[in-house]
């Protein structure tokens, strides 16, 4: 360990005299030399030094400032001071130098003892910072080896040993020092066999730190190697203090809760304050010993306690005596190491060996099952004749064991009763080859281990000696459990008389029952084999005999010998009966039986055989009436059977019809408990509550769930309507529920909307011609006759405006109704052909050119005056919004498949003013009339194109519109081709 030096010296020549100092003798040394007091401060504040030297003079105010930061450092260096003169007084003291370069010199080689305090103090600091439960295994010999070397860090010598508590004898168990010198002391110690110091025997300073009362420090130590080793000669004496270069010794007792166990020895010449420093450090030392001692307890006991658990366990799984036994000598020695062993127990008497551990040929190869007699106040005599258990740490005459036969080599020896509860029934004793091996808590350890061996040794017995009553007892009960799964009466009888003649082996087993007030026999049976007996008549009830007696007083009777008793009948298949068992197969005070057992001999039936018959009886008696029981139970399963399949029909039937009800209904159905929860929801509520209005439907129909009575709400969610009506579930004349039902008023709301509109237009395109007509006749009223005829003009257009505008009204409302029309074959050309030849003149007249380009002949399924009227409409809507100069063609375009059908694509194509794209998607709304119309000033009634969708529709079609402002529209009409199963 490098002694740390800080040197503050502000004269130059000082610091070059340390410098020059500590290169001639500087081993083992780390100085820091500085000039100022503030780097002297800071070095202070920032590294720890083992001493602080002060180079003098220096001014009072620095030398107060680094005296004060010295005193604020929790662990101070050790301070010493330099000058170039003594100080006054006395002259120079242990903390006062000559600064010249051979008076420093001299300071550093004897500075080890000038520091050995603190030095001591530090490396007591690190013991006191081991962490004491890192150590496994020899954990004392870790630390104090590891003590050792602190102090050895530091340059002390020293050597640890402990004291054995038996004998006192001592172990090396650590060294600074070489081998050979150990060797050395080995050999002195071998030389007398071994080192036990007797405290009688040495001076009084010895014997107070042999007896752990003091320590003792002497600057003579031939004297005290002398004591220890009293057989050594002076030159061997003298040897051995010459290796240990020994000029003092400190010796220091290791205590235990104030008893020795070990010496430290300090090879040192030491000043009071190291003296002190040395005895705090053996004082921490042995405190660390002693918590290092409790933790192997603690260690040690937890552990015992897991083996025992083991062999709780382990004894409790086996009734095998020698297993036993063995168990507990395998788990002992895991936690109580034993180099022999043997186990005695009292059998009848005596003393018998019934297990043996570690027993060589060689001393005389003891024996399983021989016998022991241990004369009565020996160690062995004591254990297993008055229950003592005994220990003998060192065994100084085998003969005090009291068993001849025990391993001559054993040093050390216990022995411990078994016991159950207070009685003696053996002993167990162990041995071991090294003296003082034993200690008290191994005692403790194998009297537990003891106990729970004679617990589990007694339980064996006790279960060896009942295992025939319990095999009995067992088949009983099967007899008993395998009767009570017999339904058929005479079956059981037999079944029970031939299993009780197996287990019991009696002479005779009989079941008879009643029936009429009479005992009639269902199972006799006899011999090993079971051979029915014949001829049993059967009893009258009525009459006097044993069998009588047990019905009238339901008891069993037991005829020990029946050659006594001149009541008793004998059976001619059954002359060797000697005693008899009448038991009555009796429940709940009804009596339905008897059973009758039989053996050879006068006296085999006992109690015993009655305790178990009894309860085989009572088994009997539930199994028959189980069996009487089953027959009726049967009867009235079969009709409960037809009856429930019948009523389980009927209500799957009604569930049936419900659920197809709930599944018909158009409106969406469910059904709430009282708690809220959804409880049935036919598929129509499944379908809503899947999509997206779901939560949103959940929410509006919350308020309504737990109505009292009929409420009915409407509520729009997203872009539909709804009507929830709900009504409370009634059963009981309580309220259980409430059933909502949710109707899709979407479409109604719809068609009231489109009522009103059409409503509102008809009103407008009605009222416009009226109102012409109205004023018209009231200018007519009033003209003059040449304004007449121009008014009746006016009034006949108006009127046949009217005319046509009802009758379009009218047709409109005749297709929309209609589900289905008359079709037929029709050749799709000649309509068009008709269409053209009908508009022709009228177009002509208009300047527009008309015309059909022509294509291959295609028929179609469908009505030929409604496809005149369809393509009618579209070409006389083209002719209207074409001028002068403009064409109008009509040609079947192509054909094309859609969902499996062929359809042909008929075009309606002019180059008039074309239509806007926002009139587009309600071109074919009725009464709808577009931009170019109204910009134009064009009459018409707006239904032309409805009627031409309707047509379309009921023929399977569509028709489809594609036009740009100011250059023309096309109208596409897709009608399907007659196919050729058709045709």
């Amino acid at each position: 360990m490098k002694v740390r030096l800080l040197v503050y010296d502000p004269d130059p020549e000082g610091r070059r005299l340390f410098r020059k100092a500590l290169q001639e003798s500087c081993e083992g040394c780390v100085a820091v030399i500085r000039a100022s007091a503030d780097s002297c401060v800071q070095a202070l504040h920032e590294h720890p030094f083992d001493s602080l030297i002060l180079g003098l003079p220096i001014d009072i105010p620095t030398l107060l400032q680094v005296l004060l930061a010295y005193q604020e450092i929790p662990k101070r260096p050790e301070l010493f001071l330099f000058a170039e003169q003594p100080p006054e007084g006395d002259g120079l003291s242990s903390r006062h130098f000559i600064k010249t370069t051979s008076g420093i010199v001299q300071f550093l080689e004897n500075l080890a003892g000038y520091l050995r305090p603190g030095l001591i103090s530090r490396v007591t600091d690190e013991l006191e910072r081991v962490i004491f439960d890192q150590y496994k295994g020899d954990a004392r010999r870790t630390i104090t080896e590891h003590a050792i070397e602190l102090l050895s860090g530091i340059g002390l010598n020293s050597m640890y040993i402990s004291i054995d508590s038996v004998d006192g004898h001592w172990v090396l168990h650590g060294s600074s020092y070489s081998k050979d010198i150990h060797q050395e002391i080995d050999g002195l110690v071998d030389k007398f066999g071994r080192l036990a110091p007797d405290p009688a025997r040495v001076e009084q300073s010895l014997r107070e730190v042999l007896l752990g009362q003091s320590s003792y420090y002497s600057d003579r130590p031939v004297e005290i190697i002398r004591s220890i080793f009293p057989w050594a000669t002076a030159a061997e004496i003298d040897g051995l203090v010459n290796k240990l270069r020994l000029n003092a010794l400190f010796m220091l007792p290791i205590l235990d809760e104030e008893r020795p166990r070990g010496i430290l020895m300090v090879a040192a010449t030491l000043s009071l304050q190291a003296q002190n420093a040395l005895q705090i450090f053996a004082n921490g030392l042995s405190t660390l010993l002693m918590r290092v001692e409790s933790l192997d307890r603690l260690r040690r006991d937890a552990h015992v306690m897991r083996v025992l658990q083991q062999v709780v366990y382990a004894l409790s799984s086996t009734l095998d005596f020698e297993t036993i036994q063995d168990q507990v000598l395998d788990l002992l020695k895991t936690v109580v190491p034993f180099d022999s062993a043997c186990v005695i127990l009292r059998e009848e008497g005596e003393m018998i060996v019934r297990q043996v551990r570690g027993f060589l040929p060689a001393d005389g190869t003891l024996q399983v099952g021989e016998q022991v007699i241990p004369p009565d106040r020996s160690a062995l005599g004591q254990v297993v004749y008055d229950a003592r258990p005994i220990l003998l740490r060192a065994v100084e005459d085998p003969l005090r064991i009291g068993f001849e036969r025990f391993p001559a080599d054993v040093r050390s020896w216990l022995g411990v009763p078994i016991l159950w509860r207070s009685e003696i029934i053996g002993g167990m004793a162990l041995g071991s080859r090294v003296q003082g091996f034993f200690q008290e808590y191994h005692l403790r350890i194998v009297l537990g281990f003891a106990r729970q061996l004679g617990v589990a040794l007694q339980n064996a017995r006790l279960l060896r000696s009942s295992s025939a009553r319990a095999e009995k007892m067992r088949l009983m009960y099967e007899i008993g459990r395998s009767a009570i799964a017999i339904l058929d009466i005479k079956q059981l009888a037999h079944e029970v008389a031939a299993g009780t003649l197996r287990v019991f082996n009696y002479y005779a087993v009989g079941i008879l029952l009643s029936e009429g007030g009479k005992l009639v026999p269902c199972a006799y049976l006899r011999g090993s084999e079971g051979v029915p007996v014949s001829q049993v008549e059967p009893l009258d009830l009525n009459e006097a005999g044993f069998v009588q007696e047990a019905v009238t007083n339901d008891k069993p009777l037991l005829i020990s010998d029946v050659s006594k008793e001149p009541r008793f009948q004998h059976h001619t298949e059954l002359p060797n009966t000697g005693c008899e068992m009448i038991l009555p197969l009796s429940i709940a005070g009804e009596v339905l039986g008897v059973m009758i057992v039989d053996k050879e001999e006068v006296g085999q039936l006992g109690e015993e055989d009655l305790e178990m018959l009894q309860v085989l009886t009572s088994l009997i008696a539930i199994s028959l009436i189980n069996a009487r029981l089953f027959g009726e139970i049967h009867d009235h399963a079969a009709v409960l059977e037809e009856r429930v399949a019948s009523r389980t029909a009927e209500l799957q039937s009604q569930k049936e019809q419900t659920e197809a009800i709930l599944s018909s209904v158009a409106d969406a159905v469910l059904v709430f408990d009282l708690d809220g929860a959804l409880v049935l929801a036919n598929p129509q509520a499944q379908l809503l509550m899947a999509g997206e209005w779901s939560e949103g439907v959940l929410t509006q129909i919350s308020r309504l769930q737990g109505a009292e009575s009929r409420v009915q709400e409407s509520f729009d969610i997203g872009g539909a309507s709804f009507q929830a009506l709900a009504s409370p579930v009634k059963l009981d004349g309580g309220s259980i529920g409430t059933v909502i039902v949710l109707r899709d008023i979407t479409r109604l709301q719809e068609l009231d909307r489109l009522k009103s509109k059409f409503v509102a237009t008809v009103s407008h395109e009605l009222r416009t011609p009226l109102a012409n007509i109205k004023v018209y006749l009231s200018l007519l009223q009033r003209s003059k006759r040449d304004n007449q005829e121009r008014y009746l003009g006016v009034l006949n257009q108006e009127t046949d405006r009217l005319t046509s505008m009802i009758k379009e009204l009218l047709d409109l409302a005749r297709l929309e109704s209609q589900k289905e029309i008359e079709i037929e074959n029709v050749e799709i050309t000649a309509i068009l052909d008709q269409v053209v030849e009908r508009h022709h003149p009228t177009c002509e007249e208009k300047g527009i050119h008309i015309a059909h380009e022509p294509g291959r002949e295609l028929t179609v399924l469908g009505n030929p005056h409604q496809l005149i009227r369809l393509f009618t409409n579209l070409v006389a809507n083209a002719a209207t919004y074409t001028g002068a100069g403009g064409t109008i063609s009509l040609r079947i375009s192509g054909e094309d498949e859609k969902d499996g059908s062929v359809y042909t694509c008929i075009e309606v194509r002019d180059n008039g003013v074309g239509i806007s794209e926002e009139d587009l998607p309600f071109l074919f709304d009725r009464f709808y009339r577009g931009t170019m119309a109204q910009e134009h000033k064009i009459h018409g009634s707006g239904l032309g194109l409805a009627i031409v969708r309707e047509i379309a529709m009921l023929h399977g079609g569509l028709v489809e519109v594609e036009s740009e402002v100011g250059l023309g529209s096309v109208f596409t009409v897709w009608l399907p081709l007659l196919n050729k199963e058709q045709g």
